[in-house]
Order: structure tokens, then C-alpha cells, then sequence
């Protein structure tokens, strides 16, 4: 959905004019930090969810995907070779303001799909693997409070970040346990 399918909405009555204006400027009036913090929050969610397992088997079973994938943590001072990994709320606060932070200079109108990885992660073997989480983030946003249909890369990218994270702890569960 886009901004011409919410003034739609709004002209059929399905949403009020007071409502049409709130969600275009939701993520706008977010801050990078709001976003990490709004994400933090929220983190509990991934570690259940199939698809992002379903895609820590690949990345697990890609040594040069899973070297990708440490060295992208490895820039917000994060090791996948610590003996316990877990998703500290601290963690993950760092890792989705850095992301919020850098999805916030990409530009409007991309899509959630490849070009939105490939901005985020600079492609490679990664990129492949997460080009399908556009499926994913979604469904995240929702539970979330938000709505997809107008929200902004800032938002994705604080969930991108705290999906690389859990993806992280995910490959580094599996790994350790063969």
C-alpha cells in the first residue's frame, strides 16, 4: 500500500482524514532512536519465527555467507565466537539504531525485497540469503504496531538490525552444535 492507496482509503471513508495524516507521518516523526528503542523491545518474536530459521540453515550451511554475516556484526562490536550468544536489548538496540541509521539514507520508494538488502548489506552471499525477508519483516512491523503500508526505511532498517542479530545467534547456535 502507498500514499495513493491510503488518500483512497481515506476518500471512501475506510479511514478518517485525521487517521490518513497519522499514518503518512508515523515513521517520519521516528527518530533513529525511537526506532531502536520501539525494536528492542520487541525482539522476542524473532528467535520463533521459521522463515528466519529456515534462512540461519543457509547461512549456517554458506561458510562464506556465515563469514559475511560475523564480519557485518563484527561492525557494531558484536562476536558471533563469544560462548554465549543472546539477544541483549542492549545488543540489539546498537545494531538496529546503527541500521535505522544507515536505511535512513536510502532512498524513498525502494521495496523491502533485494535492492533493500543490497543497500543494507552491500550484497554478496549475505544479500542472497536475505533478499527474502521482505516476507519476513512485515509480519514484524505489524506486531509491532506498525503499518507496512507507509512506513519508512528507518523502521526497516531498526528491524533489519535486530533480524541480523537474531539470524546471528541462530547461525552461531547451529554451528556450535554440529
Amino acid at each position: 500500500m502507498n500514499k495513493e492507496t491510503l488518500r483512497m482509503q481515506m476518500l471512501a471513508g475506510i479511514i478518517t482524514e485525521s487517521q490518513y495524516k497519522t499514518k503518512l507521518n508515523e515513521d517520519e516523526n521516528l527518530s533513529p532512536e525511537q526506532t531502536a528503542k520501539i525494536v528492542s523491545q520487541n525482539t522476542s518474536q524473532f528467535e520463533s519465527d521459521p522463515k528466519l530459521d529456515s534462512i540461519a540453515d543457509k547461512i549456517a550451511n554458506d561458510p562464506k555467507a556465515t563469514a559475511e554475516l560475523t564480519k557485518l556484526l563484527s561492525t557494531a562490536n558484536i562476536s558471533l565466537n563469544e560462548g554465549d550468544v543472546d539477544l541483549s536489548p542492549q545488543d540489539v538496540n546498537k545494531i538496529a539504531l546503527m541500521f535505522a541509521k544507515k536505511s535512513e539514507t536510502l532512498k524513498e520508494g525502494f521495496d523491502y525485497q533485494g535492492t533493500f538488502w543490497v543497500g543494507l548489506v552491500g550484497g554478496g552471499a549475505l544479500g542472497r540469503y536475505l533478499a527474502s525477508l521482505g516476507d519476513v519483516i512485515t509480519p514484524h512491523m505489524e506486531r509491532m504496531g506498525q503499518s507496512p503500508s507507509h512506513m519508512g526505511a528507518m523502521l526497516a532498517g531498526g528491524i533489519a538490525g535486530a533480524i541480523l542479530l537474531s539470524l546471528g545467534k541462530m547461525v552461531y547456535d547451529k554451528l556450535t552444535k554440529e
